[in-house]
C-alpha cells in the first residue's frame, strides 16, 4: 500500500522521499485526498526538524514550500461552508500553513478546526497542531485551538498540559497552575 510506505518513509526519517513518494501519488490520483494528506503529514516533520529544510538549497527549499502552498490552497478551495471538512487533512493543513509562517491562512484555518469534532481518535492530531502552532509562533492560536478541543474535550490531561504551557509563557501563572493542579487530581 502506497500510503503505508509513504507513512514508513517519514516515520523512518527519510521524509524527502515519503515527500516525493507522495507527489508522484498525487500525481496518479488528483481527486483522492490521501495522497494529499500524506504528503502534507510527510512534510510536517521534516519542516519542524532541526536542520530540516535549511539543510536544503534554496531552490530545492522553495520547491517544497512552493508545493505545500499549493497544497494548502488546494485544500482551502475545496471546503464548502455546508460540510465539515477531514479532521486529519484540515490540521495537516494548519501544521502546514505555520510551517511557512502564512498567519492569514493559519488564522483561517483554525477558524475551521475549531469546529472540528475532538474525540479519542484524533485527540492526538488536535495536540500535535496546538504544539507546532506554539513552536512556529503561533502561541495565541494554538491556545485558541487547545481551549476549544477542551471544550469537547474537558479532561484530556494531555491537552490541559500544552495549554498550561502556553498560559505560563503568556505571564498567566496562576491559570497555568490552577490547570496543571487540575491534571495531578486526574
Amino acid at each position: 500500500d502506497n500510503l503505508l510506505y509513504i507513512r514508513l518513509l517519514s516515520a523512518s526519517g527519510d521524509h524527502l522521499k515519503a515527500m516525493t513518494v507522495a507527489q508522484q501519488l498525487i500525481g496518479m490520483q488528483p481527486d483522492q485526498p490521501e495522497p494529499h494528506e500524506a504528503f502534507l503529514n510527510a512534510y510536517i516533520p521534516f519542516a519542524s526538524q532541526k536542520g530540516g529544510l535549511s539543510t536544503l538549497k534554496p531552490t530545492e527549499r522553495e520547491k517544497w514550500q512552493s508545493l505545500i502552498r499549493s497544497e494548502i490552497d488546494r485544500f482551502k478551495a475545496s471546503i464548502t461552508p455546508s460540510e465539515t471538512p477531514a479532521t486529519g487533512m484540515t490540521l495537516a493543513a494548519l501544521r502546514c500553513s505555520v510551517t511557512v509562517n502564512d498567519f492569514g491562512v493559519a488564522r483561517s484555518l483554525l477558524e475551521i478546526a475549531s469546529r472540528l469534532r475532538v474525540d479519542d481518535s484524533n485527540i492526538r492530531e488536535f495536540r500535535a497542531a496546538a504544539e507546532d502552532m506554539a513552536d512556529n509562533g503561533f502561541r495565541a492560536e494554538s491556545t485558541t485551538l487547545l481551549e476549544a478541543a477542551l471544550g469537547q474535550h474537558p479532561e484530556d490531561a494531555g491537552l490541559l498540559t500544552v495549554l498550561a504551557n502556553n498560559y505560563y509563557l503568556d505571564n498567566r501563572a496562576a491559570e497555568a497552575a490552577a490547570l496543571l493542579e487540575a491534571v495531578m487530581e486526574k
